[in-house]
């Protein structure tokens, strides 16, 4: 799989990130590796991070509407070979 760019769903806000490969943890779990892309709060530019799908959404699912951020459905990641 590509780089893909995504934001992740963060305390701190969307935090834009690149994902770089998608696993299993313990032969069921997917799990989303991201490399942040930009420093927010606690989270800062280049750490490797790994979280579940739910929290990493690609930057075609976040939408602007009268400044609120809207999120549509996603869950695009697949298992990397």
């Amino acid at each position: 799989m590509a780089l893909a760019r995504a934001y992740l769903d963060t305390f701190s806000g969307l935090v834009p990130c690149v994902v770089e490969c998608v696993t299993l943890r313990g032969g069921m779990q997917r799990v989303v590796h991201v490399r942040l892309t930009a420093t927010r709060g606690a989270y800062r530019r280049g750490e490797c991070l790994e979280f579940l799908p739910r929290y990493v959404l690609p930057r075609s699912c976040i939408h602007v509407r009268c400044g609120q951020y809207r999120v549509w459905a996603h869950d695009p990641w697949e298992v990397s070979p």
